[in-house]
């Protein structure tokens, strides 16, 4: 990457891939809770509901931005599988996961924030590190 020009780009997932796995899962379910990265990553949301969308009526599914990547993701989905093995409704679990969203923080460290910078300006740190833009040393 380093001696490229070109920045890696992350594509969602085909919409014909979220068809295939809602129909699989709609044969053991009506409601599905569907949690997706940050609409900032990508528009892996929108392709989600899309998919969804032809199952209305059919299949309760509710896709949810988790506004978040990584770890911050992984809290989420586990969070709601464990809400949804012990019985939770799918409103309740739904409810749980959009509450813990603004709560969920990431900070991690890298050497240089050139593509941060090539990213654009939403990928620019928050105001937290934002003294910190343009060093490694805060």
């Amino acid at each position: 990457m380093a001696g490229s020009s070109t920045l890696p780009i992350d594509l969602p997932p085909a919409q014909a891939d979220f068809d295939e796995v809602y129909n699989r899962l709609h044969r053991q379910t009506d409601q599905i809770v569907s949690l997706h990265v940050s609409t900032q990553v990508n528009d892996t949301c929108a392709v989600a509901r899309a998919a969804a969308a032809n199952l209305l009526g059919r299949c309760q599914i509710t896709v949810i931005d988790s506004q978040t990547v990584s770890v911050g993701l992984g809290i989420l989905v586990e969070t709601a599988v464990a809400a949804a093995a012990s019985g939770a409704r799918l409103d309740d679990i739904v409810r749980l996961v959009r509450g813990m969203v603004p709560h969920l923080y990431g900070v991690f460290f890298v050497e240089t924030l050139d593509y941060l910078g090539a990213a654009g300006e939403s990928a620019r740190p928050r105001p937290f590190s934002a003294r910190c833009w343009g060093s490694n040393r805060c």
